[in-house]
């Protein structure tokens, strides 16, 4: 995800917010992930940093995970970049985060941790 894409998308999102149409906001930043699987980060960091919404962050990457793990998406990640995902779910959802963490770990064992 290129630095450029997140502030872009920051101010994309603070525009829609100005004018009342964050569900918008959301509901795009949900579909550019499903159709370009690698903006995951940059969306995923609006939603939950400059926009507060942890719940649709974490909803975009669960729903992420799951279709690159049956299959249903076009783009599925590769193992790494699914276990980055596990990674920031482990953080937007601390009450699971061993949940995350282990399967991070079982995408990807040389992961940083």
């Amino acid at each position: 995800s290129n630095p450029q894409d997140s502030h872009c998308l920051a101010n994309l999102a603070r525009l829609q917010q100005s004018m009342g149409e964050i569900e918008e906001f959301v509901l795009f930043a949900k579909h550019l992930c499903k159709t370009n699987p690698e903006s995951w980060h940059s969306a995923a960091q609006v939603l939950h940093s400059t926009l507060k919404r942890n719940a649709d962050a974490s909803e975009m990457l669960v729903e992420l995970w799951n279709s690159s793990r049956d299959g249903s998406i076009q783009k599925p990640l590769p193992s790494a970049s699914l276990a980055e995902v596990c990674c920031y779910l482990a953080y937007l959802q601390p009450y699971s985060s061993s949940r995350w963490f282990e399967s991070a770990l079982a995408l990807y064992p040389e992961c940083p941790g």
